[in-house]
């Protein structure tokens, strides 16, 4: 077995050292998490006119399948989980359906009380 000298170790590893603290102080300069211009734009406020834009606006998106078997019909609406604005907004398609619906259920953090309150909460939610 051969093993290296302690003087042949120091000269692989003195310049992968020097590499490494070179990168992790350009890490320390470059924009991060407190570097105000690198945040993204803060949410729209949901103001009624907000909400009324955002209806009128609506266009379908996601995936809507409808599923049938002995005279009873159940819709499964598959969306993506993105934060922009418009996708809070059910085309009119998915508005046709829920319309049309005897029970909606959604999928909620039940551990979360701070995003089921708005949920839970009387005439929270815009009319459909």
């Amino acid at each position: 077995m051969i093993v290296p000298s302690l003087a042949a170790v120091r000269r692989l590893l003195t310049p992968a050292l020097a590499l490494l603290l070179a990168a992790l102080a350009g890490c320390a300069t470059a924009p991060g998490k407190n570097d105000a211009n690198a945040c993204p734009p803060e949410p729209p406020v949901a103001t009624q006119a907000f909400l009324e834009q955002g209806l009128r606006d609506a266009r379908d998106r996601g995936y809507l399948w409808r599923i049938e078997r002995g005279g009873h019909a159940s819709w499964l609406y598959g969306t993506l989980h993105v934060a922009a604005p418009a996708w809070a907004f059910p085309g009119p398609t998915v508005l046709r359906a829920l319309k049309a619906s005897d029970v909606l259920a959604v999928e909620l953090d039940m551990l979360d009380a701070k995003s089921l309150r708005p949920a839970l909460e009387d005439g929270a939610a815009p009319e459909l």
